[in-house]
């Protein structure tokens, strides 16, 4: 490996990369990288809180600290409705569309309040329920499926405990949410994303 290439390289990258690469592709940079990485970020003067979240991207999370950022994420406005009446929570609603043979299905991934997951939700199964049926053979089959599907996923993110979706997308986004914690505009840019 040739450090001095990857310190022109790593001269060469814009600050969005570099910090894209410091928040949430740490895990995977090589141990002699790191520290030519955090010279380039402090030789930039970017925020001292990026290597905040390189830090805690390298740690392996305790449940009890996954915890604690999914309460950090669930306690923001919701990037849809703004609300902050009720906790965000992650969820998947899938649809189903069918034309004669050919059946189609789609995922939307978000993270929303109460009232917001269940217009996706409601949303997704109604254009099931009107659209799937139509392509034979496998339209009335997948349409069932998906309508089983966001039923048990619904009630996965009614609760209040953070859904396996949002403990991933936590773990998935670490650095950045470390970077954002104190700063609720930060965390619903980070939140909207999911889509």
């Amino acid at each position: 490996m040739n450090i001095e290439l990857i310190k022109k390289h790593y001269k060469t990258i814009s600050n969005e990369k570099l910090i894209s690469l410091a928040t949430t592709e740490a895990h995977g940079l090589r141990k002699e990288v790191v520290p030519i990485l955090m010279e380039e970020i402090r030789s930039r003067n970017l925020d001292k809180n990026i290597i905040e979240g390189f830090d805690r991207q390298m740690k392996k999370l305790t449940h009890e600290e996954l915890i604690n950022y999914c309460t950090i994420v669930q306690n923001c406005p919701c990037p849809y409705c703004g609300s902050t009446s009720d906790k965000l929570n992650g969820g998947v609603a899938k649809n189903t569309i069918s034309v004669l043979l050919f059946t189609f299905q789609n995922t939307k991934t978000f993270i929303a309040c109460r009232n917001c997951n269940n217009k996706f939700y409601n949303s997704a199964n109604t254009k099931t329920a009107l659209l799937g049926w139509w392509g034979l053979p496998w339209g009335p089959i997948k349409t069932i499926g998906t309508l089983i599907y966001n039923s048990k996923i619904r009630r996965e993110s009614e609760v209040t405990a953070p859904s396996p979706l949002l403990q991933n997308f936590v773990k998935e986004n670490i650095g950045k949410i470390e970077i954002e914690k104190n700063n609720p505009k930060g965390l619903q840019r980070i939140i909207t994303i999911t889509e």
